[in-house]
Parts: structure tokens; sequence; C-alpha cells
């Protein structure tokens, strides 16, 4: 069973049909795209990448850092839900 992933983070319109009114009205497209859950641990890792500089990081220390973001992107999805 795969984590959720708060859908996409940024969808975009695929196809415009006048309401009742004549309004355009959007179904959101549901393909393409990166998850909220990738574009929340793509900002927990901004935040941490500010903290060091290039080169400090050994690859384990790189790898924590990545399951932190992971972790946190996990965190926020849970909290939104509640």
């Amino acid at each position: 069973m795969s984590k959720p992933d708060g859908g996409l983070a940024f969808p975009v319109p695929t196809e415009a049909k006048p309401d009742v009114y004549g309004t355009p009205t959007f179904r959101i497209g549901s393909t393409g795209g990166m998850s909220l859950r990738d574009w929340f641990a793509g900002q927990a890792l901004a935040g941490f990448a500010s903290r060091y500089e290039p080169g400090l990081l050994t690859m384990d220390e790189a790898e924590n850092v990545g399951i932190a973001c992971d972790m946190l992107a996990d965190a926020l999805l849970k909290e939104r839900d509640k």
C-alpha cells in the first residue's frame, strides 16, 4: 500500500465546460506533475539546505536529511487531514 501523497500540488485545468449559467467551469487534471507530499518534502529540503555549506555533508548525513524531509512531509499531510 502506498503512502498518501495529498494529490497534485499544482493542478491545472484540463477541460472547460460552461455551467448552467454559461460560466466556464474547470475539471482539474489528475495526471502528471508533482504530488503535494513531494512539494512539502522539497520545501523542507530547502530549509535544511539553507543551514549547510555545500560539500560539508557526508552521504550518510544527506540520506538522513532526505529521510527527515519525507517524515516532515508525511506529518504535514497528516495535519492537513485533521
